[in-house]
């Protein structure tokens, strides 16, 4: 941003006609332009953004405002990216349009948003070190919500759902008579009313002690600015000894890691028992993680030193999870996460590799010498690698033994086909790094466009060797129609001849998608309506085929195409699948053309 030139607080106001002339304005705006009423507002957008603010004012004429981003030059031309609030301006004067324009300074409000982002990281801070329960409730959704406050966005959460659900759970902690029952309901008529501001006191077990212990609800209800409103508020626990509030010191034993803030084993275990027992419909998964030989760290650099390790490493994993999930300290150096909804391998690869990067460069350039802090890690997922939470910890733990053996400094996820003999018998299966291509299918394409466009003919074969290995591909085939040619780019060249006479047959290329991916599940499905494909890859022995058009693009009724077959039936190709192939099948096909264009031999 320009520092000489800016809206005053970020912001300014305009009113323009359907002519694009400025009527008038605010000394804000004045200011930024440096001009004068009656200019032509366009002078001072960017060129690409004319057509958005025409948009903009058309669309305003169909509800209240509409919101734009739009470049705009100041007196220096030096352009800023501002949000544009467009509404209709009534004019009282004549018949032409008047249009209301209200500016805001992107890098203002980005900035403002770090102010506000670190303050609430700030509370957040504050929060988790008080260690109180609290609770939150939402009233349009019945949504009860009770949970210890977290640092780095990780909330310890006891339960979230509807209220009846948690005054039934509540009420089942001990017997119940008629006064705590009449307790809890008092209390859930003033949460569920959104009483503006209530102290409840409900028993927590019941005896014939004069001084038994009780819960303190304190709530207040808030409104946002959409009228909107939560339910907030904090519990404490009356002791019956000193009739004063204990529950702060007690969670702090039972609850945090006081050497690296994480929660402890206690916390973290009870948490993760009670996800899985819950048998949520996405998946939940766990992670050992372990400081390599850190029993010499401690021997060689004094437990200070050791201290230090661990609540740095500590501090990685609480950023590389963020809110997906929580941490906590489940031994000496053994740290414990519990993450949610990642759905594939490859997220759960993306937090593993960073903590393990990341814990690998701590020291790096350290003036104390120090030596390479490294870790190991080991992870299941529920409900793929189990069903219970005692499973998924014996294999996770099975897991960063494996990761230990294989050398330290690694993760390893569980794959069924791949650990259950390590499981079973403690010893590993031995296979090479083929056997993960399929758990690497990202990377694997990743790898696949640089050595293919880069690399000679062998670093080629081998590239295309990997790719159809991680997608359990039999062969991959390239057809150009221009030149009725069939190249078999890996695997055996099958028998029968196929120049893809198919490709101008039977409507075939219209029966693409938009990205130019055509999935044949089962190539039976076309036999009546593509009887030419299905006779050549009947005959070839193929079942499944995933076909791209390279660049999607259809030059004078020639394509080419890129063709990856098996000969065996697997289940549904995945979308995800379908689309990496898809960039795969690209790189092959334009890698083709490009050497067709010069002449040379593919």
């Amino acid at each position: 941003m320009s520092e000489r030139v800016a809206f005053n607080e970020g912001s300014a106001e305009a009113v323009i006609n359907e002519y694009m002339v400025i009527i008038k304005a605010d000394n804000s705006f004045y200011s930024f332009i440096g001009g004068l009423y009656n200019q032509i507002f366009t002078r001072f957008l960017h060129p690409d953004d004319v057509k958005k603010l025409e948009y903009a004012i058309q669309q305003s004429g169909n509800k209240d405002e509409y919101v734009e981003i739009l470049r705009i030059k100041d007196c220096d031309d030096y352009y800023h990216f501002m949000r544009v609030t467009v509404s209709e301006e009534e004019n009282v004067e004549g018949s032409e349009k008047m249009y209301h324009l209200v500016f805001k300074d992107v890098d203002t409000i980005c900035a403002r948003n770090e102010v506000l982002r670190e303050r609430i990281e700030y509370q957040a801070e504050y929060l988790s070190l008080i260690g109180s329960v609290m609770f939150s409730y939402d009233i349009d959704n019945d949504k009860m919500n009770v949970f210890i406050a977290g640092n780095s966005r990780q909330n310890l959460n006891f339960f979230e759902g509807p209220l009846e659900e948690w005054k039934a759970l509540e009420l089942a902690k001990g017997e119940s008579d008629e006064n705590r029952i009449n307790d809890y309901d008092g209390l859930c008529m003033a949460i569920r009313s959104g009483e503006q501001s209530f102290t409840r006191s409900v028993s927590l077990k019941c005896n014939s002690d004069e001084k038994a212990e009780r819960k303190i609800y304190k709530g207040r209800t808030i409104t946002d600015s959409n009228g909107k409103k939560t339910v907030i508020g904090i519990i404490n626990i009356v002791g019956k000894e000193d009739n004063v509030s204990y529950l702060q010191s007690v969670l702090t034993e039972e609850v945090r890691d006081p050497g690296t803030d994480l929660f402890n084993k206690k916390a973290t275990e009870n948490y993760a028992r009670k996800l899985i027992d819950r048998k949520p419909d996405h998946s939940v998964t766990i992670a050992i993680i372990d400081v390599d030989d850190f029993k010499s760290i401690n021997d060689t650099d004094g437990h200070m030193f050791g201290d230090e390790v661990l609540h740095k490493v500590a501090d990685i994993i609480k950023n590389a999870v963020g809110n997906r999930g929580i941490c906590g300290r489940i031994g000496g150096d053994e740290m414990f996460l519990v993450m949610e909804k990642l759905e594939d391998n490859e997220s759960i690869r993306s937090v593993l590799r960073t903590i393990k990067n990341d814990v690998a460069f701590l020291y790096h350039n350290d003036p104390r010498n120090i030596n390479k802090i490294t870790c190991s890690i080991g992870s299941s997922t529920y409900p793929h690698d189990g069903k219970d939470y005692d499973t998924l910890f014996k294999i996770a733990d099975k897991m960063l033994y494996l990761a230990k053996e294989r050398g330290k400094d690694r993760y390893v996820i569980f794959h069924k086909d791949l650990h259950s003999q390590y499981i079973e018998q403690g010893k590993a299966i031995e296979q090479d790094d083929s056997a993960y291509y399929k758990y690497m299918k990202t990377k694997i394409v990743n790898d696949f466009i640089q050595e293919y466009m880069l690399g000679d003919s062998q670093v080629k074969r081998k590239a295309l060797e990997k790719l159809a290995i991680a997608f359990e591909m039999d062969s991959i085939f390239l057809y150009d129609q221009e030149n009725k040619l069939r190249l078999v780019m890996y695997g055996d060249e099958p028998v029968g001849k196929d120049n893809g006479d198919f490709l101008a047959q039977d409507n075939y290329i219209p029966d693409f998608r938009e990205d130019g991916i055509k999935v044949i599940e089962n190539i039976g499905f076309l036999e009546r309506k593509s009887p030419e494909f299905y006779k050549t890859y009947k005959e070839m022995g193929i079942v499944q085929v995933m076909q791209f058009i390279v660049g999607a693009r259809i030059c004078n009724g020639n394509v080419c195409v890129t063709s990856f077959n098996r000969k065996i039936q697997h289940s549904k190709l995945p979308n995800i699948d379908a689309h990496l192939l898809a960039v795969a099948g690209n790189v092959i096909g334009e890698d083709y053309l490009r050497r067709k264009s010069l002449g040379r031999s593919v």
